[in-house]
């Protein structure tokens, strides 16, 4: 459809747009309060307390040549007298008490200066601490409708029901605006439509210059320029130290901004509403981030968001290698202290954790990503992949390893490999017997174990993966020596030997042989021998004690049975031997 316009027609909507702007100039409706709070018993008095906001223009404007058409009720002119004063006082003293330093005046003589900011009361019975003046940091220049009985309300409350209203403002002549809002399309203190009557108070409509509108609400708040601040934050929970957050902040009516952490950090704007804040690395519990707006007036107000620091990090895991057909075993991880480990098969993503670790397949050659991720204090870390492979790949040649006491130090002991077409390592050792270190080698060809004293024994383990049949395990020598003892008490015994019949040199302690007593000496070899400690306990026993008691005399031919108990009673316990002479022949 296409529509013609004659040049009459084109003049005459030139000419109101240019009326529009004109009239914009002199006075500018900026909000109107439509639902204004108010007592419900008891009676309603919603008509006392709506306000409406609106700018005066580059000229002054007197009171007495304001006409208001309300979208409901009559417009009954405006009223200044020692009741609004008192009003007008007590709200100063309302924002001084809240630490600002904005003021509202009524203005001399009627006439409101021009570019002022001008508030109109529907009535002079309004009560201040249904609508709250404490945001303000400005002069607002604040006159009153002459009313003192008609409590219904001047505008139209939100309505499910679509249906315009429209308010108009005259200071006679041209100087006028007019500005139209839809109900339905109010909103409740949760920024929705509808709620309860009590969610739907403090709804207002902010208009653009061009009279465009804007659906707000402030709660029970006069039409000012509010002073608020809101922070928040992503992630909140499960926050690991060192990690990054997101801030997010939203103020009005401010000056300046400041975040601030009650536990340290860093933030990369810190006078930004959004901000990224840097936890510390060893951050725990939890973390207050705090936004404090600052307005002209000196006034701070802030808000605050709690993260909850909670480890999210990966179990330790190792690739493993089968050979095809191979009997495997259930897979591990290594959870930190605390940790639970969550199994979830071969899904990267979704499924369903399991606390019983899978066992691989070794059927069919090839490559299979298992994943695991652990929980601690109600926070799951990311999934880590475990990796098994299965390969019919046999080795080149012959596996090799063994302590190379050339390559060790005196505080290591290092194993020699070597190369036989494997992808990489896999190693595990153990000092003393103690937890076993594992962990997966490249390169070279050989692996010091670290941390070893003079003596102690270290046990090696190797697999060679992505080759089959390939795992071997050696450990440091035990030294051999031949068995002293054992000896008489006082006896002369040999100094303990220096170097091992398997050739390992090194000390005893203790160094001397104790010949009245039995002991324990322990050797340990010099360092860089791939050599352990070992022991010799040698006997040596006490000189015994004869005690002959002679028996009585008997006549011949009878005997005397030497081997009875009171002829050696008092001698040491011991295998007791007969002779016939001294020389024990």
């Amino acid at each position: 459809m296409r529509i013609k316009f004659t040049s009459k027609y084109l003049l005459t909507l030139l000419l109101l747009i240019f009326v529009r702007n004109v009239n914009a100039q002199c006075v500018d409706i900026q909000t109107i309060l439509v639902d204004a709070c108010s007592a419900t018993s008891p009676s309603n008095d919603e008509g006392f307390n709506e306000m409406v906001r609106f700018r005066v223009g580059p000229n002054p404007l007197n009171v007495s040549n304001l006409s208001v058409n309300w979208p409901s009720n009559a417009w009954t002119g405006v009223v200044q007298n020692a009741t609004t004063a008192t009003k007008v006082a007590s709200i100063n003293a309302s924002i001084i008490a809240a630490g600002n330093c904005g003021q509202v005046l009524e203005p001399t003589g009627g006439v409101l200066p021009a570019n002022s900011t001008v508030l109109l009361v529907t009535s002079q019975n309004f009560t201040i601490n249904y609508n709250s003046f404490n945001s303000l940091t400005s002069t607002l220049y604040i006159i009153f409708q002459n009313n003192n009985s008609v409590t219904g309300g001047h505008f139209g409350n939100y309505n499910p029901t679509p249906g315009t209203r429209s308010l108009s403002i005259s200071f006679g002549g041209t100087c006028s605006d007019t500005v139209t809002y839809e109900r339905s399309n109010l909103v409740n203190i949760f920024g929705v439509s509808g709620g309860t009557l009590a969610e739907q108070d403090g709804a207002a409509v902010n208009f653009s210059p061009s009279g465009v509108p804007t659906y707000v609400n402030e709660g029970c708040t006069a039409p000012v320029p509010p002073f608020t601040v809101n922070a928040t934050a992503s992630p909140t929970s499960c926050v690991s130290p060192g990690s990054v957050v997101n801030l997010t902040g939203s103020a009005q009516g401010y000056q300046s901004l400041q975040w601030t952490s009650d536990s340290g950090g860093t933030f990369s704007t810190p006078i930004a509403l959004n901000s990224n804040f840097t936890v510390p690395s060893t951050a725990t519990g939890t973390i207050t981030l705090t936004l404090t707006a600052t307005n002209v007036c000196n006034v701070s107000i802030s808000s605050s968001v709690s993260i909850n620091i909670g480890s999210s990090i990966t179990p330790t895991v190792t690739p493993l290698t089968y050979c095809q057909n191979a009997t495997a075993s259930p897979l591990t991880a290594a959870a930190s202290t605390g940790g639970t480990l969550n199994w979830y098969g071969t899904n990267s993503t979704g499924g369903t954790a399991s606390s019983t670790a899978p066992t691989p397949s070794t059927t069919n050659v090839g490559t299979t990503t298992y994943y695991v991720s652990q929980t601690i204090g109600g926070c799951e870390s990311p999934r880590v992949a475990i990796v098994v492979t299965v390969s019919n790949t046999p080795p080149t040649q012959a596996p090799q390893l063994f302590c190379n006491p050339t390559n060790s130090t005196p505080t290591s002991v290092n194993f020699d490999f070597n190369n036989i077409g494997q992808t990489n390592f896999t190693y595990s050792y153990s000092i003393d017997g103690g937890t076993p270190v594992t962990g997966t080698h490249v390169s070279p060809s050989n692996f010091s174990v670290p941390g070893v004293a003079p003596g102690q024994t270290v046990t090696f383990s190797l697999t060679w993966n992505g080759v089959c049949g390939a795992s071997l395990t050696a450990s440091t020598t035990v030294p051999t020596f031949t068995q002293l003892g054992p000896y008489c008490a006082g006896q002369t015994i040999p100094n303990l030997p220096l170097t091992s019949l398997n050739n390992k040199t090194g000390t005893w302690s203790p160094a001397v042989v104790d010949n009245m007593n039995t002991g324990t000496y322990v050797f340990t070899p010099n360092p860089e021998q791939c050599a352990s400690r070992t022991s010799m306990t040698i006997v040596v026993t006490s000189t015994p004690t004869l005690v002959i008691t002679n028996p009585p005399a008997v006549c011949s031919p009878s005997t005397v049975d030497l081997t009875l108990a009171s002829v050696t009673a008092g001698s040491s316990a011991g295998t007791l031997s007969y002779w016939t002479n001294a020389a024990g022949t």
